[in-house]
């Protein structure tokens, strides 16, 4: 019994640490012209599967992605900062069985307000770059700028946590679902916290270049991120995407569904 004892004593001083632990406040750090930059990339698979009449065809596709992001803090006021996330480079490629696309332009760009917290206040698309057309453009929409510049920001906790305890978006945010859990928080002198974040973002119907047929589907993911709480800015987040599109003609059926599994990765590069 002197043994449980002592393990028991043990697990009380656990209990009774991690009750007196302070909790942490994510927040974001601005300064005024401030740079910084973003290496972005997936890498995945996926079906296409088209609908012909009382019969259907899959066919297998390979995908991947690569862009740099640069942010530029242009103002720092009482509601947040207005910045600009520039997409200064971009490269995505889709092929499948017989064909292969290819689009070298810039990927979306976004100008911003955002809260402390990362909280979008406003947000407006950039101006595109002028960029040559594609030769062989891609046959539906692979640009994940919108999720990755919300990574980049952290879709941070709105409150203080402890290590261990999660949060979630408020219920009126029907559009994107987060769920998030603070995972650990480094002891270093410039500590790092580490996040785990699951979200769920509805792509709304939208019509398509071809006559009649709109589109709709899903993004949904879990990451991990990497927090940096002295400087107040994001180091990294990665982890498994899933893209689900649904082509639609009139109100009738889906004539067509793609889904991609994909490794989502996007760092922030040191000078």
């Amino acid at each position: 019994m002197r043994g449980a004892g002592r393990w028991l004593l043990a697990a009380w001083m656990t209990v009774a640490a991690a009750a007196a632990q302070e909790p942490y406040t994510l927040r974001l750090q601005w300064q005024p012209g401030e740079v910084c930059t973003f290496r972005e990339s997936f890498r995945g698979r996926g079906d296409l599967v088209r609908q012909r009449g009382e019969t259907q065809d899959t066919l297998k596709l390979d995908a991947t992605g690569d862009g740099l992001r640069r942010w530029t803090v242009e103002e720092v006021g009482e509601q947040g900062a207005r910045l600009a996330a520039a997409s200064t480079a971009g490269k995505l490629t889709l092929t499948m069985p017989g064909s292969s696309y290819a689009d070298g332009r810039p990927w979306r760009g976004y100008r911003l307000l955002v809260s402390p917290s990362g909280q979008v206040v406003e947000s407006a698309l950039a101006e595109a770059v002028d960029a040559p057309e594609p030769t062989d453009p891609l046959p539906f929409d692979l640009d994940l700028s919108e999720f990755l510049v919300l990574l980049e920001l952290g879709m941070l906790p709105p409150g203080p946590l402890r290590v261990g305890e999660s949060w979630q978006s408020p219920a009126a945010n029907q559009r994107l679902k987060v769920e998030g859990t603070l995972l650990r928080v480094s002891a270093d002198a410039a500590p790092i916290a580490e996040l785990e974040t699951r979200w769920r973002a509805a792509i709304e119907r939208q019509p398509t270049p071809v006559r009649d047929v709109t589109v709709d589907g899903e993004l949904s993911g879990l990451v991990t991120l990497r927090f940096d709480l002295t400087a107040g800015r994001v180091l990294a987040a990665r982890g498994p995407v899933e893209l689900r599109l649904n082509y639609r003609r009139g109100q009738a059926a889906a004539v067509g569904t793609v889904l991609l599994k994909l490794d989502l990765e996007t760092t922030r590069e040191t000078k």
